[in-house]
């Protein structure tokens, strides 16, 4: 899944939990601009807010990232076979 580096985009691929996270970040960035009154100050850092969660939306749908949690619960069941080593589920792998 393909996610645009705009506020709304990455909004709507995050999870709830990290949705509610995004939201509280915004407010403490909204809330400094209203104090610090500079514009590229905001920007800096709204733009700075929307990269950090863009990185953090992509993560949670990348097809190796589902892989590797699902290994991990196999684990966490005890279930050891077929796991997928994390250099393959990373992409680290040769």
């Amino acid at each position: 899944m393909k996610i645009d580096r705009t506020m709304s985009s990455v909004y709507d691929a995050l999870p709830p939990s990290s949705a509610r996270e995004f939201r509280a970040e915004l407010r403490r960035v909204l809330v400094s601009a209203v104090e610090d009154l500079n514009v590229d100050v905001l920007q800096m850092r709204l733009d700075g807010l929307v990269l950090t969660w863009w990185a953090v939306a992509s993560a949670h749908h990348s097809p190796s990232a589902a892989a590797a949690t699902e290994s991990a619960r196999r684990l966490l069941q005890g279930d050891a076979s077929d796991v997928i080593p994390a250099s393959e589920a990373f992409g680290r792998g040769d």
